[in-house]
């Protein structure tokens, strides 16, 4: 009854003036697989009522697309959703990803995944630097946010450099405000953190950031220490790919991931700036004479 609600609201309040796009609109909002999404389903997922049928494994699998010895000890979890496992294999198997799944279902962490076991498995074969993977999101909020989200996750862990890059990153490392961690251990480091989100609760305040060994808190450091996961927006990227000396960051990098956080926003002028070009036409071959 409300999902009928809900869809009448959406018809009536943003309806679409082209007959044929109105159709497609209505059959695709009105089947049953938009309004009822199981996420209980397959070997590896995870979920706080069992369904019947599903296997409740806590054990990451053991296929080659997984780091086992270090993934599930790193997220904090023994088992993952099953369209983060879809995702997961779908990169692994190097192929585009779009994830469409509903708020709060774990979207980010679908491409963090497979992006941070792809660079466990390089560091042991030896690569530690140069950008892999590019997180793109067209607002800088949605960007802190993601910073907050990699200190936790590979916060005191040595596995990879991460950095922010917007227009409000620090020039220099003396310009930077956020509290450096200033020990190596990951225990310690998630302790200190748990820490000082209690005391922001227990008195009413935004919680002190703290910003880990593997963080690249300025620009300059990011120039130097080159890291391997870069989060910026549309706009602070094109001016970093276009302006010297800041493009030798890109040149010759490992750059495997270019990820589109919210990628519905996208759209307009802003799509037309942030798609990627198309490639360049072939060379015309010799002319003939007849």
């Amino acid at each position: 009854m409300f999902a009928r609600s809900f869809l009448r609201y959406i018809f009536s309040a943003f309806p679409l003036a082209d007959p044929g796009l109105a159709s497609q609109a209505r059959t695709l909002l009105t089947r049953a697989s938009t309004l009822d999404i199981h996420w209980s389903v397959g070997r590896t997922s995870r979920s706080p009522t069992p369904s019947p049928g599903v296997n409740r494994s806590r054990r990451w699998p053991t296929a080659a697309c997984y780091h086992t010895k270090v993934m599930p000890k790193l997220i904090g979890y023994s088992t993952m959703w099953r369209h983060q496992q879809e995702v997961f294999e779908a990169v692994r198997d190097n192929r585009h990803v779009l994830v469409a799944t509903g708020t709060g279902s774990g979207k980010t962490e679908s491409f963090l995944y497979p992006i941070v076991d792809d660079l466990i498995r390089q560091r042991e074969q030896g690569t530690t630097s140069g950008i892999a993977a590019i997180v793109i999101y067209p607002m800088n909020a949605l960007a802190n946010d993601q910073l907050d989200r990699l200190r936790d996750m590979l916060g005191g862990t040595g596995i990879s450099f991460f950095g922010l890059w917007t227009g409000t990153t620090p020039d220099k490392g003396q310009d930077v405000e956020v509290d450096r961690f200033a020990g190596s251990s990951r225990d310690a480091f998630l302790a200190e953190r748990r820490q000082r989100r209690e005391e922001a609760q227990a008195e009413d305040r935004a919680v002190r950031p703290l910003a880990p060994q593997e963080e690249c808190c300025s620009e300059e450091e990011i120039e130097v220490r080159r890291p391997r996961i870069l989060l910026t927006n549309y706009r602070q990227l094109e001016i970093l790919t276009t302006r010297a000396p800041e493009v030798t960051l890109f040149a010759e990098a490992p750059l495997k991931y270019l990820v589109f956080d919210e990628a519905h926003t996208y759209a307009g002028a802003v799509g037309a700036e942030g798609r990627l070009p198309d490639p360049p036409p072939p060379r015309p071959g010799p002319e003939v004479a007849r």
